[in-house]
């Protein structure tokens, strides 16, 4: 199954573009056919935030809602941070994590450690946590130095081994689009991704006040 890669642009790009600008690496989860995986399928290119945005995705590609998610880095807490089982299946033993919200994403903060040169990836990694169902692994995330928190967001989609759905084919080239509805676009975006940073947050102080 390849990846999907799309830019700032909202261009679709191949894997060797995030990887030869960011250092992006992943790993597949060794799962015999037949059974489930959280496939890591696809990397968003953007800016103007440090929220790592991790988004999960049904088997129909429907949002996945209070999905357990994963947020590494070297020094992250061990034992994780709220305390849960580790898992045979979990990538690392140190690590914090959180639900997905009703949009199927969750958006941890990155800090100033997180950022890397061209091409040299950073200190981050996530993938999805279930008990019965390995998940693929997105690593060396982080923000790329010199710009505006530039970095990867990533989709992770609930597949069967042996019947995965394969990627459309890109569509042909469009009409230039005009830089005004750019523009707009990406501000619609970046609302989506602030409401959805808000309501993890959101998400985190009920669990305090419980």
């Amino acid at each position: 199954m390849d990846i999907k890669v799309v830019d700032l642009e909202y261009k679709e790009r191949d894997f060797e573009y995030a990887k030869s600008k960011y250092g992006v690496a992943f790993r597949r989860a060794e799962v015999a056919p037949g059974q489930k995986v959280y496939r890591l399928v696809e990397l968003w290119e953007k800016t103007g935030h440090s929220s790592l945005i991790t988004q999960v995705l049904n088997e129909d590609g429907s949002p996945m809602a209070n999905v357990d998610v994963a947020f590494y880095w070297p020094d992250a807490p061990d034992p994780p941070d709220p305390p849960t089982e580790v898992y045979d299946h979990d990538w690392y033993k140190n690590f914090v994590h959180g639900p997905t919200n009703v949009n199927g994403d969750i958006g941890p903060g990155m800090g100033r450690g997180a950022y890397h040169g061209k091409g040299e990836g950073g200190p981050h990694a996530v993938w999805v946590r279930d008990p019965n169902i390995p998940s693929d692994i997105c690593e060396k995330l982080g923000m790329l130095a010199g710009t505006f928190h530039d970095h990867l967001d990533q989709k992770f989609k609930l597949v069967t081994v042996g019947e995965e759905p394969g990627l459309e084919p890109p569509s042909k080239p469009a009409e230039e689009v005009p830089e005004d509805v750019k523009v707009l676009a990406q501000e619609v975006q970046s609302l989506k991704e602030r409401v959805a940073k808000l309501e993890a947050k959101l998400q985190g102080l009920k669990k305090l006040l419980e």
